[in-house]
């Protein structure tokens, strides 16, 4: 059995979810919006037209990496379940679609689970500081998931013409420039698929598909953990 963790990135406007959806009816895998898992405090911030900086993405980003292994667990179970606690049940992959935006490669480490989210010791009573650390590496690769990126790659030009369409939706077109700025493009890191923005939707979801077999095809199976 492979355990999957598929991340669909990029800034926004891109259609992420879009994208991770289809993804996941395609593969038979839960999705999750990264989007539905922030806090209060976050959403406020982007509804005012204000950037998230690294202290708020971060216990959010750790949060989201819990989440993803929590329904790997619950997949790998209703599996066994389903197939009466037989061997099928470890031979069928199972995994997660998610769509977050995932721009800098220090966040695409805590999604992968290099890089641990905690709380550090309180400095003042009022303020709350998240710091990281590495994993545990005692953790056997094997019990960890194959982690994906999905990066939707567009200019900024036409996300910003798309965004100004959008309604309902907290994340301001103003706030463009600045993801942009905070983006490291994830081309050259292992697990990474580039999608261009101008397909559709369908179009998108075979590019991905033909390119997370390719990735299947190059790796031995004992590297394509994480």
């Amino acid at each position: 059995m492979t355990a999957k963790l598929i991340i669909v990135m990029g800034v926004s406007g891109t259609g992420k979810s879009t994208l991770a959806k289809s993804l996941a009816d395609r593969l038979g895998f839960p999705f999750v919006d990264g989007d539905d898992h922030h806090p209060k405090g976050n959403i406020e911030k982007m509804s005012r037209g204000e950037a998230l900086n690294d202290q708020d993405r971060l216990p959010w980003l750790g949060h989201l990496r819990e989440i993803g292994i929590r329904k790997l667990k619950e997949e790998f179970h209703r599996n066994s379940n389903q197939s009466g606690g037989t061997t099928a049940a470890e031979e069928e992959d199972v995994g997660v679609v998610l769509a977050c935006s995932s721009l800098k490669g220090l966040y695409r480490q805590i999604l992968r689970g290099k890089l641990k989210v905690e709380r550090a010791p309180e400095i003042r009573p009022e303020e709350i500081v998240y710091e990281l650390r590495e994993a545990d590496q005692e953790i056997p690769p094997s019990s960890l998931p194959s982690t994906y990126f999905i990066w939707i790659k567009g200019d900024k030009e036409t996300l910003r013409d798309r965004m100004l369409k959008r309604q309902g939706h907290f994340f301001k077109a103003t706030m463009l420039d600045g993801q942009f700025e905070v983006l490291e493009p994830p081309e050259g890191e292992p697990g990474v698929v580039v999608v261009p923005l101008e397909p559709s939707t369908e179009e998108q979801t075979d590019i991905t598909l033909e390119g997370l077999r390719t990735i299947a095809r190059a790796e031995p199976a004992t590297t394509r953990k994480s």
